[in-house]
């Protein structure tokens, strides 16, 4: 069953990039979308993100597929996104057909 939820976009433009803030009507989920002008076919994904409490409805789901509506209406041809190599939503990417093309490393340091 889809769920029913609208998401809106404020479509800002950078000197390298534009970016799009997506949120859900309720607020609850939300993400970014980036396309930089020196691959202007791939868009990326990040910060996606669904309150804790609405988590498992479909929202995630639902955002992604409106975010492949705007990638494609952007003209791109890839959607990518970054997860931790030992991220459980890696599963859940891959059930909605993304591939993993290399494993992020994580960098910190102590200040």
């Amino acid at each position: 069953m889809e769920n029913k939820y609208y998401f809106k976009t404020v479509h800002q433009i950078w000197k390298d990039y534009h970016t799009w803030f997506i949120f859900s009507d309720n607020g609850v989920a939300s993400c970014r979308l980036r396309v930089y002008e020196d691959n202007p076919t791939d868009c990326v994904i990040s910060d996606l993100y669904v309150h804790e409490t609405f988590r498992n409805q479909g929202y995630a789901t639902e955002l992604l597929k409106f975010c492949n509506k705007i990638a494609k209406a952007d003209g791109c041809t890839t959607i990518s996104l970054i997860s931790d190599q030992d991220d459980w939503v890696r599963d859940w990417y891959k059930r909605l057909n993304f591939e993993i093309v290399q494993s992020q490393v994580w960098l910190t340091k102590n200040i």
